[in-house]
């Protein structure tokens, strides 16, 4: 089994790179990518910066580099009302909020080619997140993500909420998922919140302690792998 894990962030990328024994270090145009064994899992781990194109990038290149079964994307996300800052949801489905071709009659957030709105995530790793995280010592929740280039703030996070029914505001889940939707890679996501729409202030805060848990709930997600 050869499982990636995507991050946007050096610190989060920092912390899962200590599961990896004996780590490889390969580059591609200007990506790192960090290889080796967790147990008896192969394991890459990536940093893709923030944002859909650099999510996009990151995963086809590693999808084409290292062939992985799993990819899985983990990081920090705006919450909505429902969600208090420290809880983790677990992906089941997710979408582009930003994705709007309504003016030619298709429906808001539409992807164009796939022609669909809500990208799949696989329940079966949706399950060991849930139970992974369950173990960390930590609530584990599961929601649609919707994924858009920007920061958003409150008013925004409920309109989202209301349009695609999604607790979760990201910068790079959606894309990832297409991407492995378009390579036919089992695909999960897991979200640590952050704010709830005062990034400028919550963000800043509580990355670090979110990192520790992304790297704990990732540990015991590993541990399930048979």
């Amino acid at each position: 089994m050869k499982i990636a894990i995507i991050g946007a962030m050096d610190i989060e990328i920092k912390q899962i790179s200590k599961l990896i024994d004996n780590p490889q270090i390969s580059e591609v145009g200007k990506t790192t990518f960090i290889s080796g064994q967790h147990k008896n899992v192969e394991l890459v781990v990536a940093k893709c910066d923030p944002g859909k194109v650099n999510a996009a990038i990151c995963t086809q290149t590693l999808i084409l580099k290292f062939e992985p079964n799993q990819i899985i994307n983990i990081g920090v996300a705006g919450g909505s009302e429902n969600m208090q800052i420290g809880d983790v949801a677990v992906a089941t489905g997710l979408v582009q909020h930003d994705v709007d071709t309504s003016l030619v009659g298709d429906p808001v957030g539409l992807i164009s080619g796939i022609n669909i709105i809500e990208l799949p995530a696989s329940k079966i790793i949706a399950d060991d997140l849930v139970k992974a995280t369950k173990q960390s010592g930590i609530c584990a929740y599961r929601s649609i993500f919707a994924t858009g280039d920007q920061f958003v703030k409150r008013e925004k996070i409920n309109l989202i909420k209301n349009q695609f029914n999604a607790d979760i505001v990201d910068m790079e889940g959606a894309a990832i998922a297409q991407a492995c939707y378009k390579a036919d890679i089992e695909f999960g996501a897991i979200r640590v919140v952050s704010d709830n729409g005062n990034a400028e202030v919550e963000y800043h805060k509580f990355k670090y302690k979110a990192a520790d848990e992304c790297e704990k709930i990732i540990e015991h997600y590993l541990n399930l792998i048979k």
